[in-house]
């Protein structure tokens, strides 16, 4: 045969191998039809390639094309093994979960391919032939991959066998179909390799596989390959949890799957030819329930006995199932303790259960709540609720509602008594109207009373903190006036009169002007404190780092002779009200500016975050720990107010602030070693 017309033979295999390519993927939703679309790609990649190998010009060309058939080459085994175990339906577990195991060796053999140059694992030499094949002397690696693929391609092939002598006749005809259609090239292969047939250049190998694409063909078409897909009796009776036995007229076993072995204690060997009676609980007896094992390993079993007509409509033997209803038969125990246990809760319950149907007659009424009314459990079954209740008008409006399809709670007076009822109305499925309503009343009495008590005690804490705001204002007015007064007054007396005044009056002078200031200065803090929990708490994202930088610069401006550092840590936020934060940190850097006002080599205050807490830390006159539970009171100090000025209320409204966001302030210090102050929010 010459080049022209074997490589025409490789074209025509390569056209062949696509268009099963394409009819292929068109039923790719059958199970192994990805698989054989992969197969007749690779066929036709091979054919493709080894057709120009042939009518290539030079041997550069050649080789190229040598190397590209690869590429099928490798995949073919693989791809040929998923479609088998697909097609018999034991699932692509190559491809799923060992997929880098089973390719290591295709993998390995394309990389070694395109690298021959270097090694010669694959070819040892290349020549030229006179039919325009290559001549080629296989390498050390070549050997391992051929009997790889070989191993891969018998694996598929017994696979189908199995498939081929279990299945029904269309199903064997399809996997005999399959199953020749590879043993055709695998031959074409052997006689190549293996230089079976002296003289000839050509590789069989993808002319048989144009064989491959009849017999294929003739499965896709004729018998509907990918149309109808072989049901395997492991899929079905052999995958079965229930067990399944199969007795004969004379009540023989004569067949059993796995499940059936397990239940019954019985190897497949022995149960063949065994007797029913002897070995299948329950045959005799018919349709019921047994329980085979002991201790926890005991199981509950439905058995089924569905008879066998033979071929003239005589019986002929029985079909046992054998079903595990442990799990079900320990449920409905399970659900009738659940009814008894939740019987007892609605007894018991201190409430009103009751269900109205859709006329508004009672169909249950249970609860110990009924003992407020007198009732009895079950009483008033069968009455009216507008009959029972017809001098509660409350009561008959709501029932009105939810009759209505309204779902809502209500209180109501009965009796002296208040309930609050949950009224959920019942909708018929289909018609969607209301069927009934289901309520639930709980005695409030007591609650409703509190309730009162607690809106009358609002009512006289609201009037009473009015009026101490009221209170809070005029004082701070009536107070100011003087104050403003005594401090002007005795500005005058130092400027007008300062000439005729010692030292000692104009120190005495200073100290009632320093006095008044400090007064001032406290009514401010005061009321300051005192509006705190009157701000509305308006929520939102906070940058702390911005506030932190606009309190240091207006430190600063406020002294500009002093030597303090300020190092803020940069990016920092919080969620909460930015006026209040605004003035917990002025306060809390303002005490750290104040008590580090003595620091002869400078001073260093610090703003940052630990955890989720906030701090400021500074390095000034620190205090003792034991006292530190007093620093944030109104009014208390720990330094004497000839060292340091204040008036003790700051730290008390940098506390107040931060509860107000539901979080947390402390302090830690050190005398002579400064102090820091954490809040989280």
């Amino acid at each position: 045969m010459g080049s022209s017309a074997y490589s025409f033979l490789l074209f025509l295999t390569a056209v062949c191998a696509a268009v099963l390519a394409f009819y292929t993927w068109r039923r790719r939703r059958v199970a192994g039809a990805y698989s054989l679309f992969a197969f007749m790609v690779a066929v036709s990649l091979w054919s493709v390639g080894y057709a120009f190998e042939i009518l290539a010009a030079d041997i550069p060309m050649k080789i190229l094309w040598a190397k590209f058939q690869y590429f099928g080459i490798v995949a073919i085994p693989l791809v040929w093994l998923d479609f088998a175990l697909r097609y018999s339906g034991r699932g692509g577990w190559p491809f799923r979960y060992g997929v880098a195991l089973f390719a290591i060796i295709p993998l390995a053999t394309l990389a070694l391919v395109w690298t021959n140059e270097f090694h010669g694992f694959i070819w040892a030499s290349i020549e030229p032939t006179d039919s325009g094949a290559l001549d080629l002397v296989r390498g050390s690696f070549f050997w391992v991959f051929w009997v790889y693929s070989y191993v891969l391609l018998l694996a598929g092939a017994v696979i189908l066998g199995r498939v081929a002598l279990r299945s029904a006749n269309l199903y064997r005809k399809q996997s005999a179909l399959l199953l020749g259609g590879v043993v055709a090239p695998w031959v074409g292969n052997s006689v190549y390799v293996l230089d079976l047939w002296p003289g000839f250049d050509f590789d069989l190998t993808p002319v048989g596989f144009l064989t491959s694409g009849a017999m294929f063909s003739f499965a896709l078409f004729r018998f509907r390959l990918f149309d109808l897909g072989p049901v395997a009796r492991e899929a079905v009776v052999e995958g079965m949890e229930d067990g399944v036995v199969v007795v004969d007229g004379e009540g023989r076993i004569v067949d059993v799957n796995p499940a059936a072995c397990r239940i019954l204690a019985l190897p497949e060997s022995k149960a063949v030819g065994a007797s029913a009676s002897a070995n299948v609980p329950g045959w005799d007896d018919g349709p019921g329930e047994v329980s085979l094992g002991e201790g926890e390993a005991r199981r509950d079993y439905e058995v089924s006995v569905s008879p066998l007509a033979g071929r003239r409509g005589n019986l002929a033997g029985s079909v046992v199932v054998l079903r595990d209803v442990t799990v079900r038969r320990e449920a409905e125990r399970r659900l009738r303790e659940s009814e008894l246990r939740l019987g007892a809760v609605v007894r018991n319950a201190p409430v009103v259960l009751f269900g109205l149907d859709g006329a508004g007659r009672f169909t249950f009424s249970e609860g110990k709540g009924l003992e407020a009314l007198g009732a009895e459990p079950g009483e008033v079954v069968g009455k009216s609720v507008f009959e029972v209740y017809g001098d509660v008008p409350e009561i008959i409006e709501h029932v009105r509602r939810a009759l209505g399809g309204e779902e809502f709670n209500a209180v109501a007076d009965v009796g002296g008594i208040c309930f609050e009822t949950r009224y959920s109305p019942l909708f018929d499925g289909e018609a969607g109207a209301v069927s009934g309503v289901i309520g639930i009343s709980l005695d409030v009495t007591e609650r409703e009373r509190a309730e009162a008590e607690r809106e009358r005690r609002a009512a006289e804490l609201f009037r009473s903190n009015r009026e101490l705001e009221q209170f809070s204002y005029s004082v701070s007015h009536d107070l100011r006036a003087p104050l403003r007064s005594i401090d002007g007054f005795s500005q005058i007396l130092i400027e007008d009169y300062g000439d005729t005044l010692d030292d000692a009056a104009k120190n005495y002078l200073g100290r009632v002007r320093g006095a008044s200031q400090g007064m001032g200065e406290l009514i401010d803090d005061l009321l300051e404190l005192s509006r705190i929990n009157r701000v509305e708490m308006r929520w939102e994202t906070v940058d702390m780092s911005r506030l932190a930088e606009e309190v240091a610069e207006n430190l600063r401006g406020r002294d500009p002779g002093r030597d303090v550092r300020f190092d803020i840590s940069s990016g920092l936020v919080a969620e909460g009200n930015p006026r209040l934060l605004k003035l917990a940190l002025e306060n809390l850097m303002e005490n750290s500016w104040k008590f580090t006002s003595k620091n002869e080599n400078g001073a260093t205050i610090k703003f940052g975050r630990e955890g989720e807490s906030f701090f400021v830390r500074d390095d000034g006159a620190g205090f003792e720990m034991e006292y530190a539970h007093k620093l944030f009171g109104a009014f208390q100090r720990l330094h004497d107010s000839e060292d340091f000025e204040g008036t003790g209320v700051g730290l008390a409204t940098v506390a107040r602030i931060i509860h107000r966001h539901g979080g947390e302030v402390r302090a830690e210090g050190e005398v002579g070693r400064g102090a820091t102050f954490f809040f989280a929010l």
